[in-house]
């Protein structure tokens, strides 16, 4: 199960991440403003008609950010390295039209290298890109094998309204967000970044940004209310990475599976239609907590082991031995 689907169908590991998962009182936002409050301002009104293109915008701008910040600390981006690229591949397996990948990689790229490279301003040629690019990444994580066509996903619709939208949606995090001087030509940034064998554990958990010392989640939402999900999606990276520190480095278990070496405290939602930060951090909570929580997650997985899961996780990493993964869980539960 996703990280998403553990929190929202196992009370246990829910109970876990929420023990030290941030209430909305304790939140602080860049502007000042109270928290998740009507003082915001609606910069990029909701303009969509179809329910479904919410999800898209959304998406889309995740893209659209990602190529504005790579253009800023000069970070090639290849297509390959996108979760989209997994779309595109599954369309042409299960389209069975093996020219899918000729025919749109090299001119997705071009699109992508052109704004990245060519520090070119926003246009909606780009804005398109974006939004194919955001069709095939719901459709690489969609439970859906087939039924989609080449059309559905390169054909967009509405394409005013869309891209009305993101254009909007940019301007507006080039102010907010850029301007703030967020993102620096020398930031460390991780685009998606996972955790290792702690992301295994739930299914490829992977998380939206990392810049520096921050977890970034774009949330591109109409209203400003606190919704505990996504603290606890957050928190839940928190922990999956404190699990991952614990494993790989202090137990020296599979040094050898790719993960992102990151660290990070704090956690923030950057509230796309509104320019608002929503930030919290985990510095502030005691670390005895933290350690107790961590423990906690640790007996989880010892004692809730997905056999699917790990049976795709050897599977993937024929060096793994999961004896040992398992010895670094019981060692961690035993330092209790």
């Amino acid at each position: 199960m996703s990280l998403t689907a553990n929190l929202s169908k196992v009370p246990q590991f829910k109970e876990i991440v929420a023990a030290i998962a941030p209430k909305k009182k304790d939140f602080k936002t860049a502007s000042g403003k109270n928290p998740f409050s009507k003082e915001y301002e609606t910069l990029v009104p909701y303009t969509l008609e179809n329910p479904s293109d919410a999800s898209l915008i959304g998406t889309a701008f995740d893209y659209l950010a990602r190529f504005r910040i790579a253009q800023i600390i000069n970070l090639e981006m290849s297509f390959k390295e996108l979760v989209a690229y997994n779309g595109l591949k599954k369309l042409q397996k299960f389209t069975g039209d093996n020219s899918l990948e000729d025919k749109y990689y090299s001119t997705i790229q071009k699109d992508i290298d052109t704004f990245i490279k060519g520090e070119q301003s926003l246009n909606n040629e780009v804005c398109v890109t974006a939004l194919k690019l955001a069709n095939l990444e719901r459709y690489s994580r969609a439970n859906i094998l087939a039924g989609v066509s080449e059309t559905d996903i390169f054909d967009i619709q509405r394409k005013d309204t869309l891209t009305n939208e993101l254009n909007g949606l940019m301007n507006t995090f080039e102010e907010k967000f850029i301007g703030s001087g967020f993102i620096k030509t020398d930031s460390k940034v991780v685009f998606n970044p996972h955790f290792g064998i702690a992301s295994l554990l739930v299914d490829g958990a992977d998380a939206d940004i990392l810049v520096d010392d921050v977890l970034y989640d774009f949330k591109v939402v109409k209203d400003v209310g606190y919704k505990s999900a996504d603290v606890l999606q957050l928190t839940g990276y928190f922990l999956l990475n404190k699990l991952l520190k614990e494993i790989e480095i202090n137990y020296g278990v599979s040094e050898s599976l790719p993960f992102d070496d990151i660290e990070f405290s704090k956690i923030c939602l950057y509230k796309a239609r509104f320019g608002e930060c929503e930030y919290f951090d985990f510095k502030d909570i005691n670390e005895q907590d933290i350690r107790a929580a961590l423990i906690r997650l640790a007996e989880y997985f010892l004692n809730n082991p997905d056999k699917t899961v790990k049976y795709t996780m050897l599977k993937a990493h024929p060096g793994y031995d999961l004896e040992e993964y398992d010895d670094a869980l019981r060692s961690i539960v035993d330092s209790n």
